[in-house]
């Protein structure tokens, strides 16, 4: 079901990858966030905004990663023809949609397509494969470097690109007269930060502090539950904590390889999600100088 979160805002929480969608209500159409991770996917999310009884007419990726994103295509294909018939009914998505994402997106996305089916067979079963074979990777057209407001009818939206974390391109969505951010993957409820190896952990905690810093006070993480300003500004105390000791770590002449384990009470989420935060960390602070 969808959970109005604010006035016009809602929130659907997917089980498959703990995913959540985001849907601002305007005056006559609506604005969705993320088209979720196959076209079946897909098109489960245009049956479900069917409730809403008005076309979708802005998508927006919140960042380049294919649970949120692979459902861009269908999107697309429902906007140039009439919707396929359905056991349900399904949303009209409108002739002119626009497919909305950080600048950065586009070039992530289909500069490492080959790279990007390759780690997904690594990880997932046939059967999940076989439908990403099916999409056709569609990136944003409408693109965003820092800011830009939307206007929906009756109220404005804002796409911010606070900085780099999560990935390079990660945008917000804020919906300021309802009090409702949606944050995509910088911040998450139902799981540690996810740094994959595109993520960016030194810069991270400036991004988030940039999120707190837009004073809401509900806020839509990718994955999980609603979380308040004080729940983010928990999880920012953490990828700080990240932060800090791989400068430290580095500082002191430890080696990547032994750095979880040298801080190894240390860390504020699992060692087990962090080899890629120690190494992109030491990546960008260059090599370590020998111990003394």
């Amino acid at each position: 079901m969808w959970d109005e979160v604010g006035d016009g805002c809602f929130r659907r929480r997917y089980r498959r990858y703990d995913l959540n969608i985001g849907v601002v209500r305007g005056a006559e159409a609506l604005l969705v966030i993320d088209t979720r991770g196959d076209l079946r996917q897909a098109d489960e999310l245009l049956d479900d905004l069917a409730e809403f009884g008005r076309p979708v007419r802005w998508v927006i990726n919140s960042h380049w990663h294919f649970d949120h994103v692979f459902g861009n295509q269908r999107f697309v294909e429902r906007a140039r023809s009439t919707p396929a018939t359905s056991a349900r009914p399904t949303a009209e998505v409108d002739a002119d949609l626009q497919l909305w994402g950080h600048v950065d997106l586009p070039p992530m996305l289909l500069d490492n397509e080959v790279e990007l089916r390759a780690a997904l067979r690594e990880f997932y079963d046939e059967d999940a494969c076989a439908e990403f074979d099916r999409v056709v990777l569609v990136a944003p057209d409408h693109l965003v470097a820092e800011r830009h407001v939307l206007d929906l009818g009756d109220r404005g939206v804002e796409l911010l690109h606070l900085g780099r974390g999560h990935t390079s391109n990660d945008l917000v969505v804020v919906a300021g007269d309802a009090e409702v951010v949606f944050a995509g993957d910088l911040v998450e409820q139902s799981a540690p930060p996810a740094y994959g190896d595109d993520s960016y952990p030194l810069e991270w905690p400036s991004t988030v502090n940039a999120l707190v810093a837009i004073g809401r006070s509900t806020f839509v993480p990718g994955h999980g539950d609603v979380m308040t300003s004080a729940t983010v500004a928990d999880q920012l105390a953490g990828i700080a904590s990240v932060a800090t000791l791989i400068r430290d770590l580095h500082a002191a002449g430890i080696a990547a390889g032994d750095a979880l384990d040298e801080a190894a009470d240390q860390w504020p989420f699992p060692r087990q999600s962090l080899a890629n935060a120690v190494a992109r960390g030491y990546l960008a602070l260059g090599p370590p100088s020998p111990r003394s």
